[in-house]
């Protein structure tokens, strides 16, 4: 099995999980589009080359992306293929988004939105 990825990862673990696993960390997007033939796992991918990876990747079972969304992500090229892809969402950036939601809530009931425009104080 084979991963390839553009961020740093802690190997050790992985292998620990998966003692015959070959990791890769790439630094350049031209690394990751030489690497994805053979590869079945790919993380940190960069939107801009996403269809060209799945076109590539005859092998590619698993994609992961750190962004909290796939919005990007989404094309013909994931639709035809058996791809599943996965984002941090519920993981590292989900307290993030709990606060930047939860901010932007508040915004809008304090009306801060007018406020931040005023060229005046009105209590």
């Amino acid at each position: 099995m084979k991963l390839v990825s553009r961020e740093s990862l802690q190997q050790d673990k992985i292998r620990a999980l998966v003692p015959d696993i070959e990791i890769i960390i790439v630094d350049s997007n031209r690394e990751y589009l030489d690497e994805i033939a053979d590869t079945d796992i790919a993380i940190g991918i960069d939107p801009e080359i996403w269809p060209d990876l799945l076109r590539r990747g005859n092998r590619l079972k698993w994609a992961h992306t750190s962004s909290a969304g796939v919005d990007s992500f989404l094309c013909a090229e994931l639709y035809a293929s058996s791809v599943v892809l996965t984002c941090a969402k519920n993981g590292p950036a989900g307290p993030n988004l709990a606060d930047h939601a939860l901010g932007l809530l508040l915004a809008l009931s304090r009306n801060i939105h007018k406020a931040s425009r005023s060229t005046e104080w009105r209590r």
